[in-house]
């Protein structure tokens, strides 16, 4: 008998919820037009590597995106509270930062914020374990 699988959690716009209950419609222009961005960052036992460079472009890429100012945030923070919730501190791990937005007529861009973690698998480990040829 197969074990029940894990809930997985998601940072969201400041809390923590577990990602079926995040209600994101694919049917939002954010999801369908691709309005927004996203940092992969590798996590090794709990510690985000080089937070400080993907957290720079991240910047960067939402200030020209969204013409806004960047998130004041504490990454460090928000990344240990997901792979903790996820269960993940004590392995490699992808954390995924997620930023969308949709373009509302009388308030402008209003960025949603996601943060997420995954157990953190090679590419090329990845396509062996689809039957894919690696070479």
């Amino acid at each position: 008998m197969s074990k029940p699988a894990r809930k997985r959690w998601a940072w969201v716009d400041g809390v923590c919820k577990p990602i079926a209950q995040i209600g994101l419609p694919v049917t939002d222009e954010r999801f369908q037009f691709g309005y927004g961005l996203f940092e992969t960052i590798r996590a090794d036992s709990g510690q985000p590597c080089f937070l400080r460079d993907h957290i720079n472009r991240f910047n960067r890429s939402w200030r020209y995106l969204f013409s806004l100012p960047e998130p004041d945030l504490s990454w460090d923070v928000i990344i240990d509270q997901v792979l903790e919730k996820n269960r993940l501190e004590g392995s490699t791990a992808a954390v995924k930062i997620i930023a969308s937005a949709k373009k509302s007529p009388n308030d402008g861009v209003s960025p949603t914020l996601l943060v997420t973690a995954r157990p953190y698998r090679h590419r090329l480990e990845l396509d062996l374990l689809r039957g894919g040829v690696v070479g």
